[in-house]
């Protein structure tokens, strides 16, 4: 919290307000943003002194896996239809392009899988956040155990597993396991790339 207190703590709230579910609710004539009590409770416990700076509170900063342009968002991360929870977010490009680091981070998973996603290599990054990046070409994965960093080339886009065309498949799980919507850490263009 910086020197004059409250006032603050609000504006730093207000600069990462975008970037944390919350429920605006009316109370005693106030409108007041109700936070999910794990959010509440990493927001509470980030307030160290240090300004919170308008990022994610807990997470690595993350990139775009793939370059810009060269995708459009073919699926969307939540419920697809029969109910089915989507737990990442495909992103449709052409075969062969690079696939790239989210964050810096160490090679963690790097197989084959038949149906599901086929090839895929997942990154471990600080604090125990994960990416996963499915359905790649059959070479060029990273080996386990390497480090890469924020940008490295880690594998091509691919159609394998269960896939209906070449794409990436990209999840964030959190510390917990629990998947993210990548979109909440990502900008993702909705507009196909021209040609």
């Amino acid at each position: 919290m910086d020197s004059d207190g409250l006032p603050g703590l609000l504006r730093d709230l207000t600069r990462i307000a975008r970037e944390l579910p919350a429920r605006i609710v009316f109370e005693n004539s106030h409108h007041l943003a109700r936070l999910p009590e794990p959010v509440r409770r990493r927001v509470l416990s980030s307030l160290d002194g240090r300004p919170l700076r308008g990022r994610r509170l807990d997470s690595p900063r993350f990139a775009s896996p793939l370059e810009r342009r060269r995708f459009f968002v073919s699926s969307e991360y939540g419920l697809r239809e029969h109910n089915r929870h989507h737990n990442g977010i495909d992103l449709a490009a052409e075969a062969g392009t690079p696939i790239m680091a989210a964050a810096d981070g160490v090679v963690a998973v790097s197989r084959h899988e038949e149906g599901g996603y086929g090839n895929f290599v997942e990154v471990e990054h600080d604090g125990g956040w994960r990416t996963l990046y499915a359905h790649c070409e059959a070479n060029n994965l990273r080996r386990v155990g390497e480090a890469v960093g924020r940008g490295d080339v880690i594998a091509r886009v691919g159609s394998t597993g269960r896939s209906s065309g070449p794409h990436l498949h990209f999840e964030i799980r959190d510390p917990s396991d629990d998947p993210q919507d990548p979109s909440h850490f990502v900008f993702f263009s909705r507009s196909r790339p021209p040609g």
